[in-house]
């Protein structure tokens, strides 16, 4: 996608690697605000650097779209997207001057024409706070999908949890682990196939069985390069619940997870109707960090 000059106002154009540096500020400077804040990004420069050059799927030099007003970069606009679940996610737009519709509308116009053939499901999502996207979401026709709440917990408050060790995930339950997944989690952004492959030295699965039956698994990752970290999944096999099983995969993650000498926080994001959930968080430690609201737009499947 070449440059385009609108005339009088923005100059837009794909990221280039030499952007980095600014368009990492750009963002962690709008992200810290509540009323700015997109889901998919942190709030710190090393934070941003890290997910553009190492989580995303799509290179941002294919992916992402900056916007420029006498040569200041004033909005941006990222997307992800999953052929295989026919879904893509918009990270943004994020924009720093007053005329937020417009450019918002010309940045948005822009990215959908990269999206191939074969996704008929987008989303958004961000701080509750944000109105801006809210507003742009509900005229283009998005409708909200749902709040998750932002938790945090602290290195300090570790002390206060026993100490569990769950075994780690063995090729022997892979099968039923990604099963499990694709069941309590449908349609999600990384199906079972997809988390299983992503595990390495920094991401884990642990889980509880018993004769060799899988009876609930914890999915966790480190950033130890900028000291990130999370819990993306815990799933229990729902005639397994109330066992304490979640409780014992929770704490199992967060004691490997501080392992990590250079994590200081983790953080998660729950369904805020998903009471059990939050309970477990909650008595755990987690703290409420902000709520995070999501829309979705989906067209009708070909044939």
């Amino acid at each position: 996608m070449p440059s385009k000059q609108i005339p009088g106002r923005y100059t837009t154009g794909l990221y280039k690697p030499a952007d980095l540096p600014e368009v990492c500020r750009f963002i962690a400077g709008l992200n810290s605000q509540p009323e700015h804040h997109i889901a998919h990004y942190g709030t710190t420069p090393d934070e941003i650097e890290y997910y553009l050059l190492n989580e995303q799927t799509i290179p941002p030099e294919e992916s992402y779209l900056l916007a420029r007003s006498d040569d200041n970069l004033a909005g941006l606009i990222g997307l992800e997207y999953d052929l295989e679940l026919g879904r893509a996610w918009i990270e943004g737009p994020l924009i720093s001057i007053p005329d937020w519709e417009n450019l918002a509308e010309l940045l948005y116009g822009r990215i959908v024409e990269i999206i191939p053939g074969g996704i008929n499901d987008y989303e958004l999502a961000g701080d509750i706070r944000n109105k801006n996207l809210e507003q742009f979401a509900l005229r283009r026709g998005y409708r909200t999908s749902g709040d998750a709440a932002l938790l945090v917990f602290h290195r300090a408050s570790l002390e206060h949890l026993p100490h569990v060790s769950e075994s780690r995930l063995t090729p022997g339950l892979a099968d039923q682990f990604q099963a499990l997944h694709d069941k309590l989690f449908p349609g999600t952004y990384y199906n079972g196939s997809q988390l299983y492959q992503k595990i390495d030295g920094t991401h884990h699965v642990f889980v509880v069985s018993e004769a060799g039956r899988l009876l609930g698994y914890v999915f966790a990752y480190v950033s130890p390069e900028i000291g990130e970290s999370g819990i993306d999944f815990i799933g229990v096999e729902q005639g397994e619940r109330k066992r304490g099983i979640g409780k014992r995969l929770l704490v199992t993650a967060l004691h490997w997870i501080f392992s990590f000498s250079e994590v200081r926080v983790v953080s998660l994001a729950v369904d805020v109707e998903n009471t059990a959930a939050l309970k477990l968080y909650q008595s755990s430690g987690f703290n409420h960090q902000r709520t995070l609201r999501g829309y979705r737009l989906k067209f009708p499947s070909a044939g």
